[in-house]
């Protein structure tokens, strides 16, 4: 009788254990190559502000040493072009967001601080320049390293609240290249409480799926992505979560003037988005987080909160946001990037000292051997 009992109670644990299906990560990235671009003595090896063309292979930067957009030619690795910027008068600006690839020549970017709309050709010189986030007309305010997108002559360009009106509660505006009339679509999702975390909408990342024509943010306090579709008008939300990522605690200032640093330290946070039209596939990176209760910072001690060593993960996620893969430790920085079905990411750690060199490893997707097609 007892011998029936545990022969029971071990099924009853083995049914329940294994009642959870197995989380197969089909897929991995392979690093193929690593190359290096030669910097003139005005260039920085990190920038904020990039754009990356697909379709001539080209990665567009903003240098704010010399106030000039740089010009990469990454077929050919090298530094191609510079086009310098008007810094005062008329055309002057002091900071722009956004860059973008005009549908013919030039480019788009925004102004910063004014929110202004320019046009420049590709000399550097403005060909126009008009309203389009006017805060005294209660509009947007442009985030942090903001994304421009061109769809059917209508500019989009990730945005958060300013909290005067609430006509602006969207992911995005946008305007016609031809009417120049500010609108807003991609409205914030009534299920999640974004008033805990609105400061850090900041650091929401967006992509444009072109095959399906959608919109995919990423919250950094959120596990989801959420969608927008350009044809209907439809919002729905994707788990796209790691388990290395904590949900963080909400922001409560004590006094402490290390109390912000610390939070955005210790908590885990999702970073930047990328999106592979050639494999159909999504990045999603996360910032794990640091535990400060183990490590010194003052001293540069770091421990990750995942205990490992790993202070980043990478999520791979296929068309219809089914993880497919997830890769700690390799970091994507802003200003990575997708090149014919293979990722480019800016590497810091290769001649650290070498300010006169931009370094790039370039990942492919391979499908794991069979007996390594497991959970991570």
């Amino acid at each position: 009788m007892n011998r029936t009992k545990i022969l029971l109670t071990i099924a009853i644990i083995l049914t329940y254990s294994c009642g959870k299906p197995q989380e197969v990560l089909k897929y991995e990235l392979i690093l193929e190559d690593s190359f290096a671009i030669e910097l003139d003595s005005l260039t920085k090896r990190t920038h904020l502000i990039s754009y990356f063309n697909e379709n001539e292979e080209k990665l567009y930067v903003y240098n704010d040493l010399s106030h000039s957009i740089y010009e990469f030619d990454i077929n050919n690795r090298i530094q191609s072009r510079v086009i310098p910027l008007e810094k005062e008068g008329p055309d002057g600006i002091i900071k722009l967001s956004g860059l973008i690839k005009a549908p013919e020549d030039g480019m788009f970017y925004l102004i910063t601080n004014t929110g202004h709309l320019v046009k420049i050709n590709d000399s550097g010189k403005v060909i126009s320049k008009d309203p389009f986030l006017v805060r005294g007309n209660g509009d947007a305010s442009l985030i942090r390293q903001a994304r421009l997108f061109l769809n059917n002559d209508k500019i989009y360009v990730s945005v958060r609240p300013n909290n005067t009106t609430d006509k602006e509660f969207s992911f995005l505006a946008y305007t016609d290249i031809n009417s120049l009339k500010t609108e807003y679509t991609f409205p914030h999702p009534r299920n999640i409480n974004l008033s805990s975390y609105t400061s850090l909408i900041d650091m929401s990342k967006i992509v444009y799926n072109d095959s399906k024509d959608i919109f995919v943010v990423s919250l950094p306090f959120s596990d989801y992505l959420y969608t927008f579709s350009l044809n209907d008008n439809n919002t729905d939300k994707h788990m796209a979560k790691s388990g290395s990522m904590r949900t963080p605690v909400k922001y409560k200032p004590n006094g402490d003037i290390n109390y912000s640093s610390n939070y955005l330290m210790s908590n885990s946070w999702y970073l930047n988005l990328l999106y592979d039209r050639t494999n159909k596939t999504y990045y999603r990176l996360g910032n794990i987080g640091v535990d400060l209760a183990k490590g010194d910072t003052r001293k540069g001690q770091f421990y990750s909160n995942d205990k490992d060593g790993f202070f980043h993960t990478l999520l791979m996620m296929d068309e219809n946001f089914k993880k497919v893969g997830e890769i700690k430790g390799l970091n994507l920085p802003n200003y990575s990037f997708i090149n014919k079905g293979k990722l480019y990411t800016p590497n810091f750690e290769k001649e650290p000292d070498n300010e006169d060199v931009l370094i790039f490893d370039i990942y492919k997707i391979e499908e794991k051997p069979y007996e390594t097609n497991s959970n991570n």
